[in-house]
């Protein structure tokens, strides 16, 4: 069965450039950040890629309180996390994060 993604979001420049959240399925790291340029000869094509955790995402929407962040977070609940991150890394909680408008 082929691996499938959807875009959840896109935030366009003038110049070129967009930034893409993408979600993939059946990832370690469901959620990925891309920097994609247009070339009228190849079309878009990813210039920078940052893969992100269920966890790693979450902190970054509390962080950012964007109304995307709110898009995703039923999409989020539906995916199941990973057994276990054996990347030596801590993950730090934003769960106390207040947002002010």
């Amino acid at each position: 069965m082929p691996f499938t993604e959807q875009i959840l979001g896109v935030v366009n420049s003038s110049d070129g450039h967009r930034v893409l959240l993408v979600l993939r399925e059946r990832h370690a790291k469901p959620f990925e950040l891309r920097t994609e340029t247009f070339s009228s000869n190849v079309g878009w094509f990813t210039q920078q890629s940052l893969e992100l955790t269920r966890l790693e995402f979450s902190g970054l929407k509390n962080v950012l309180g964007l109304p995307l962040a709110r898009v995703c977070s039923q999409t989020l609940q539906d995916i199941q996390p990973a057994d276990r991150e054996e990347s030596g890394q801590s993950i730090l909680s934003f769960a106390a994060a207040t947002k002010t408008a």
